[in-house]
């Protein structure tokens, strides 16, 4: 039997707390996330910033949907729209089963590539600028990019 096709699914959410609780939920988030996605095959990358998350889903649909259910149940997501999905012809992060990435406010160079400096909201992204910064954020992580500071 052939593997399922692959789909992309880029949402953005406003966490109910800030601050260190943000970052105490990122972490969590995280953990959680990185436990189940390994366990269905979903991959992804998730960018955390000033209460909101940025993040990319991929895998197979039913996978991606199911995923996409729970995070929209989840009490702790204020904010949640979908920014696009559909199939893919392969995984752009397919690395991790979940990593996240804080952008500090010494990202400066991300937040100008975005127009952003001062704050930003995400809600404003199309589905390119969204998959642009999470592209950015992931070369960052692996040392590609360099002048960006981020905190896993």
């Amino acid at each position: 039997m052939p593997p399922a096709p692959l789909h992309r699914l880029l949402y953005v959410s406003r966490a109910d707390s800030v601050g260190r609780e943000f970052e105490i939920l990122t972490e969590d988030v995280v953990a959680v996330s990185a436990r189940n996605n390994a366990q269905v095959g979903v991959t992804g990358l998730l960018a955390a910033f000033d209460g909101w998350f940025l993040q990319a889903l991929e895998g197979s649909r039913t996978e991606i949907s199911a995923t996409f259910s729970r995070i929209a149940k989840d009490p702790r997501h204020c904010v949640l729209e979908l920014i696009s999905a559909g199939p893919i012809d392969a995984r752009l992060f397919g690395r991790w089963s979940m990593s996240a990435r804080t952008i500090t406010p010494a990202a400066a160079p991300v937040l100008d590539m975005l127009g952003a400096r001062g704050g930003m909201d995400p809600r404003l992204l199309d589905s390119a600028g969204a998959l642009r910064l999470l592209l950015t954020v992931a070369r960052v992580s692996e040392g590609v990019l360099e002048r960006v500071t981020l905190r896993a």
